[in-house]
Order: structure tokens, then sequence, then C-alpha cells
């Protein structure tokens, strides 16, 4: 019995042996394949250097792929963290500071990404670009626009500076930028902005905007990574801004430009957000702005390769460059411009600001009424600056320029005589007399070819030279349309007067000559017509007794000439007056009542007032 209890008994040991050897080897195995199981780098990077700290907080490299790692990024003072970015793996969120980093079948390197303060850029013009034309929709603090993109305007490389004995070293290599031109509809914006920077507290006057700054890769001539954490501006020209009398000295990456002088400010950058094919980016730092300021500089040129959301460019940058200057923006508020309301004549009418809310910021749309008086009717609005959606109606609106205006409701007496356009008006003088005389007038372009049967008689004072084969077509359609014109002129030397064009283009006149003096002008009547009624053959009748005492005179007209001028220093001088047909159109020559800078129609006497509106009168066939 006990010999077959000691047989069981090794038995069961024997067992258990067997049981242990095998439980060994299949930990042995399971341990072997562990360490066979790739394992990879992990290492953590920051751009810039400097720019703050970022942490495996695992802490323990190699990872197999497919582990989550958890990482930190911890910015340094004045820094703020973008984004994480490695060539391989993927981040639970790479825009949260703290996130995890699942490992790929690679060693790999993660960065931290940081952003310092806005950096001081040299701003190069650029030239050699074609036009990008993409439409981008812009927000920022001013408003919103929708533009479209246009060619390469300047360039950026940050830049470190010496001022007053104070280094600002760069804090971001890597930010570059490209400006673009912008072109969108309606009024640009006016701004008053209230800026603090290294130069002191400023007030600018900026209008736009003019221009949007990309963020941009330089690739060439040095390598440069992805501007990370660089927002996109909107640039605005400044119109009004204090003179910078200061010295600096700028390093970038193109050299070193010792002792430059600092100017006046011309542009002003506010951060944007930009919508473009889709895609939002949006402002990272609203509170950096930057005012730009000419400086002084030795010429110079330089190619550069970039690539930003435009793709790849090519540009030719050249200098003295300018200097964007990091700045604080204290306040904005829109320019305003008062708007005052008049009419003409006095008596004629009313004119009423129905907004009633002036002044206006520049490209405020203002509603506006005209109401004629008694024995009176509306013409049209006029102003100096601004736009009117219909000036020719009496309920309108007028949006407002960047200065300050008056719009006058223009009325004409009833009853209304004729109807007359005149081309190259000076202060709208001729057009007012007309219309104080009962002539509907209206200040027009060569493009009154066009509709010129609406009118009775068109005045061509000093209007551009439209060239011979317009000037005839002008002629040929006052014929065709039975449509009267007058002719002045002043003082012909180079200037394009209606005579002169007839002088140029007809050669009828054959020639012009013109004079001034201290001594009053006159007309003497040499033949009898209705545009001297009330005078006789001989009378001398006194028409300008003010301002230079320009006049004109012409010869070989082969009109019938009605009236010579001359002046009480010189006596007669030639031809004045003249009336002649072209076609199926009475033409009249009035040379010395053509207002202008030096001679208007403030210097004229009443009796060259009359012998205008006789002038016009004839010339329009009207009763």
């Amino acid at each position: 019995m006990k010999t077959i209890l000691d047989s069981r008994k090794h038995h069961y040991v024997a067992r258990a042996c067997i049981f242990l050897i095998m439980v060994a080897s299949i930990a042995g195995m399971v341990g072997c394949g562990d360490t066979t199981t790739p394992r990879y780098d992990l290492t953590m990077a920051v751009n810039p250097v400097g720019g703050g700290k970022a942490t495996d907080l695992r802490n323990a490299p190699p990872y197999a792929a497919g582990t989550a790692v958890n990482i930190i990024a911890v910015p340094a003072a004045g820094y703020q963290f973008v984004n994480w970015s490695a060539p391989a793996g993927t981040f639970g969120n790479p825009t949260a500071a703290n996130t995890t980093f699942t490992m790929p079948a690679q060693e790999v390197t993660v960065t931290a990404h940081f952003v310092g303060p806005l950096d001081h850029f040299t701003y190069y013009w650029t030239s050699g670009e074609s036009s990008i034309g993409e439409d981008v929709y812009l927000e920022d603090r001013f408003g919103a626009v929708n533009a479209t993109v246009g060619s390469a305007m300047g360039f950026g490389n940050p830049a470190q500076k010496w001022h007053n004995w104070k280094l600002t070293p760069i804090s971001n290599p890597d930010h570059h930028f490209t400006a673009y031109e912008l072109y969108y509809e309606g009024e640009p914006q006016i701004w008053v902005v209230e800026v603090n920077n290294q130069f002191g507290t400023q007030q600018l006057t900026v209008q736009g905007p003019i221009g949007l700054i990309v963020p941009t890769q330089k690739v060439e001539l040095t390598y440069h990574g992805p501007p990370v954490g660089l927002d996109h501006y909107l640039v605005y020209s400044v119109m009004e801004g204090p003179y910078i009398s200061e010295v600096v000295a700028l390093r970038d990456q193109f050299g070193e430009q010792p002792l430059l002088s600092v100017y006046q400010p011309v542009a002003f950058a506010n951060p944007v957000r930009i919508t473009h094919n889709g895609n939002v980016v949006e402002i990272r730092n609203p509170e950096a702005h930057a005012v730009i300021y000419e400086i002084s500089g030795e010429y110079f040129e330089r190619e550069v390769q970039v690539v930003n959301q435009f793709g790849e460019q090519t540009l030719d940058v050249y200098g003295p460059a300018m200097l964007a200057v990091p700045s604080e923006k204290l306040s904005y508020e829109p320019f305003v411009c008062a708007l005052t309301m008049a009419v003409d004549p006095v008596g004629g009418g009313t004119a009423t600001d129905l907004t009633n809310a002036s002044p206006y910021a520049v490209g405020t749309m203002v509603s506006i009424q005209a109401v004629p008086a008694a024995d009176y009717q509306f013409v049209r609005w006029t102003a100096p600056a601004g736009t009117f959606a219909n000036p020719y109606d009496a309920t309108t609106t007028f949006t407002m320029p960047a200065q300050d205006v008056t719009v006058t409701a223009n009325f004409v007496g009833l009853p209304v005589l004729g109807v007359a356009a005149v081309l190259g008006d000076y202060d709208s003088q001729l057009t007012k007399l007309l219309l104080a005389n009962n002539i509907w007038a209206d200040e027009r372009d060569w493009d009154v070819i066009d509709d010129i049967g609406d009118y009775d008689v068109v005045v061509v004072n000093q209007p551009y030279d439209p060239g011979e084969t317009t000037f005839q077509d002008f002629l040929d359609a006052a014929s065709a349309n039975g449509v009267g014109v007058v002719f002045t002129s002043s003082y012909p030397v180079g200037g394009s007067w209606g005579i002169s064009l007839l002088e140029w283009y007809l050669d009828d006149p054959a020639g012009q000559s013109e004079a001034s003096g201290w001594d009053d002008v006159y007309y003497k009547v040499t033949q009898a017509h209705p545009i001297f009624a009330g005078w006789n053959v001989n009378d001398e009748i006194t028409i300008i007794t003010g301002g230079d005492r320009d006049h004109a005179w012409f010869w070989d007209y082969t009109g019938t000439t009605i009236a010579e001028v001359g002046s009480n220093d010189d006596g007669i001088q030639g031809g004045a007056v003249a009336v002649g047909t072209y076609g199926g159109s009475t033409h009249v020559l009035l040379a010395s009542l053509g207002p202008q800078s030096w001679t208007d129609v403030t210097h004229w006497t009443d009796d060259a007032r009359t012998i205008f509106i006789n002038a016009v009168l004839f010339a329009g066939g009207i009763p």
C-alpha cells in the first residue's frame, strides 16, 4: 500500500512539474513576442525656438504605433499657442494646447507652434505679378466687404529694429506677407483712428480698404516655414496723420539698413476675418494692428519666391522700403461730414434733408427732397462731391462724400424758354446763368452726342479735347437734330475752347489770339442782329470789368461777324461775335465770354450776361 501511494505521489509530482514547465514556456513565448513589436521614438519640438515648451506627459518613448500619448504646450511670456503639427500621426485636437497624439508607424517629431507679439516688418514694393482675380469676403472692425484680389503691391519681411538704444528682436522669423490690391463696389470708408506705438499716440484719418495683407511662406532666397499664427490684414491709406521725425536701424533677411529716417504714416492695417473658396480664416489676435510709415533708404531690387493661399508666385521686390510698426488701436470712429442744403435761385423753392441727422459718415445715403415755389420748376440736384441716385428726381438719395458738402436744388422760372446742355462749364457758372434766365440747363460731356436731340442748344465752353472724330460726330449729330451750338473762348492759348476746336478741326476760323490787361473790355457792334437787340451798330458795350480781363478774338471765319472786341488799353483787336450755319445747325461764336479761373462770370457786366443769353436763344431758335 505504501508502495502504491509513493508511486501515485511521484506521478502527481511529475504532472505538476510538467504543468509548471508548460506555463513557463508559454510565458516565455509571450515575452519573446512583445520584444519583437516595433516601437518608435517621439521627439517634442517648438517653433519658434523660445516660444514655449512642448512636453510628452507620458514620457515613456519609444512607443508602439497606435499608442495615444498625452502632450501639452505651454507658451512663453508674450507668446500664444497656435497649433500642433507632425509629418505623421494624428492629434485629438491640433489646436488644443493639452491634447493627445496617436503614434504612427515611424519615428516622429511633434511640433508645438507659438506666435509671439506682432513683429516689425520692412514693407517692400512689388511688381511683375498679374492680377490674382479671386473673390474674397472680408470682415474687420470697420465693416465687411466683398472684394476681388488684384496684383501684388507689397512684400513684408520681419525685421529687428534699433530705436532709442533699444533692440526689438524678431519673434516670428517665418512670418512674411504679401500685400495685394483690392477691387470692390461702393464708396471707400473713412475712419478716425487713435493709435499708440513706440512713436507715441497719434490720430490718423484713414480711408479704404485699399489692400489685403496675406500671410505668405518665403521659399527663396532662403527657405522659411509657413507663417503660422500670422493674421490677414486690411490696409487703409492714411489721409491725414502726424509727421514723425525719428531715426531707426533695421536688419531683416535681405540685410541691414542703418540710420533710417522715419517720416509720416502712409497706411494702417486692421486684422481681418477672410472667407476664400468657402474656407474661413478667423482672426487670431484681434488687438494686433500696424501703422506703416514712409522711411528713407537706398534703392535696391530682389526676386523672391513665395507661396500662399493664392498659389506660388515670383515677386520682384524693390525699395526704399516702408516700416510696419506694431500698434495699439486706442479708439476709432467714423469720419463724419456736414451736409448743407441750398437752393438756386434764392426763392425758387425749398431743399430739405429728410434724414435730418447731419453730420454723416462717409458713404451714408441721405434722403433729400426739393419743392419748387410758385412759378418755378425743379431742374436737378448739384453738389461738388458725392453722388445722387437720380439728380433729376425731386425726391431722391444723396451718398455722402469724404468732405463737408452743400447740396443744391436748382430751379428754373416758368415758363421754361428752352433746354440747353453745357460742355466744359467753369464752376457751373454758365449753367446757373441759364437757369436764372428760365432756360433749363444741364452740364454734360461728349456723350451728349447720344441724346443731343433732347436739347435746343449746346454751349461748348472749355471741355477736354475729344479728338477730331468725336468732334465731327458731335457737329453732325447737332446738324441732324437741328440743335444750335454756341462756341466760346477766353484765353485760347493751349486750351481746348469751343472756338479752338473749330479752328483745329475745321480751320474755321483760321486763327485766334488773346490778351489781358488792366482796363475794361468791350464789344463793338459791327452789324445789327437779334443778339444785340437794343444796341446799335458802332455801339461799344462794356463786357468785362474784373479779374485778369482776359479776352480773345478770331479771324477769317466763313460766317458773319457781327461784333469785335477791344479794351481801353489796346483798342479793337479783332472779331468776337459771329453767326453761321453747319448743315441744319445754327452756330454762334462768342469770343471773350468763356468763364475760366482768371476771368469768370462774376467779372462780367449785366450787358455781357444779356448778350450771352441772347446768343443761346438765337442759336437754339428759341423765341
